[in-house]
């Protein structure tokens, strides 16, 4: 095996931690802002199914003032 394959499995189980840990945050009530509507899809590809918010569909203000006034932050 060289380096680069070693690279490459490091690098594959750092997005499998990070897409753990995203299911478990989502599980517990978190909500995720994804810029549009391909991100929320591939993130329910991956299997995380938690409340997404898409960024693109309303003004900042609005949206930051809708997740200020969310418990879940």
């Amino acid at each position: 095996m060289t380096q680069r394959d070693l690279e490459d499995i490091e690098r594959l189980e750092e997005l499998e931690k990070i897409i753990m840990e995203l299911k478990e945050l989502t599980r517990n009530g978190a909500i995720l802002v994804v810029e549009g509507r391909k991100d929320a899809e591939s993130l329910r590809y991956l299997g995380i199914n938690g409340h997404i918010l898409l960024a693109s569909q309303q003004p900042l203000l609005d949206l930051t003032e809708s997740l200020a006034k969310s418990e879940k932050i």
